[in-house]
């Protein structure tokens, strides 16, 4: 909802007429309620998600679409030329790029081609006949918001992952953990990147952390975003790093705005706004100039809706 309200902020402060829809398969959401207008849509998996959503840009004549789940990045990467061609810019990456972030085992194949640094992969009879370092983690190959995620912590505990689910398996990473967030032009030319540390995290998403401005983190992301071919708009890498002159070690990249890009824009990484500017054709003030041990400290919000505006159902 933050990231809503950041689009919403940034329409008024450069003067642009306009709202912020929020576009959901239920109307139980509160960033549904908390925007200009809130529309119901089929669900992405459904045959009528497309259609439905270019009916609706095109009634809504908008602009900007900005996708924040994993499981809509891949229809609508294929669709991103639909969209352009009624006017639509979607914050999506090509299909390659999106089927990197959301299929781990292509994500591990990316960074072993690309010779980035990323922590020890293992197969599954490495796990089995105990040739690995434990404790290993176990995640679902198209997981994400670490639900799924194992620890096996010897070579038994293989025997008790979900037999119809694919894994990857990893070493434990070392060090603390980094979010990197990304902004691409349409080329994929970095336009800026911000490290930040995930002090506290709470199902997969960041409650505590702040920004850090390394080089090493910062170069990080230039490696990577040059190695991708295909990337535009939002990104984010996550990593481990033990500091010093020690390696990051990259863990999954996410081609999405990450739920703790609040803490960015909060610090002067105005993403949003740089990307209403790149649809509105204005001049772009992107940069790099944000603010480094910038804290983030989330807690509960709640958004307060009439009964007469959802449909309640009563025992």
């Amino acid at each position: 909802m933050s990231l809503l309200r950041t689009f919403q902020e940034e329409l008024l402060d450069l003067g642009l007429k306009g709202k912020v829809i929020a576009a959901d398969a239920s109307e139980w959401s509160s960033a549904f309620h908390d925007s200009g207008e809130g529309v119901v849509v089929p669900p992405c998996r459904d045959d009528n998600y497309v259609p439905e959503l270019l009916r609706l840009c095109r009634r809504k004549s908008i602009s900007l679409l900005i996708p924040t789940i994993d499981t809509e990045l891949s229809v609508l990467a294929a669709h991103r030329d639909d969209f352009a061609a009624i006017n639509t810019w979607v914050n999506v990456s090509s299909e390659e790029v999106v089927s990197i972030g959301v299929d781990k085992f292509k994500t591990r194949r990316w960074l072993a081609d690309s010779g980035l640094p990323t922590v020890e992969h293992y197969e599954p009879d490495q796990i089995s006949a105990g040739n690995a370092l434990f404790p290993v983690i176990a995640k679902p190959r198209f997981g994400s918001s670490s639900m799924g995620l194992r620890w096996l912590h010897s070579p038994s505990d293989i025997s008790g992952l979900n037999s119809e689910t694919e894994y990857v398996y990893q070493s434990k990473a070392r060090g603390l953990e980094y979010t990197i967030d990304i902004l691409c032009d349409s080329d994929g030319s970095l336009l800026s990147a911000v490290p930040r540390r995930r002090v506290e995290t709470r199902a997969g998403e960041m409650s505590k952390g702040c920004t850090v401005r390394s080089e090493t983190l910062l170069d990080l992301a230039k490696s990577a975003t040059g190695t991708l071919k295909g990337i535009r708009g939002v990104i984010n890498l996550q990593c481990f790093w033990e500091g010093g002159n020690t390696v990051p070690q990259i863990i999954e990249i996410n081609p999405r705005f990450g739920g703790g890009f609040p803490l960015s824009n909060a610090a002067g990484a105005r993403f949003p706004r740089w990307l209403i500017e790149h649809v509105a054709g204005f001049q772009s003030t992107a940069s790099d100039d944000w603010e480094d041990n910038m804290v983030m400290l989330r807690y509960d919000d709640a958004i307060y809706v009439p009964g007469n505006v959802i449909t309640v159902a009563t025992a």
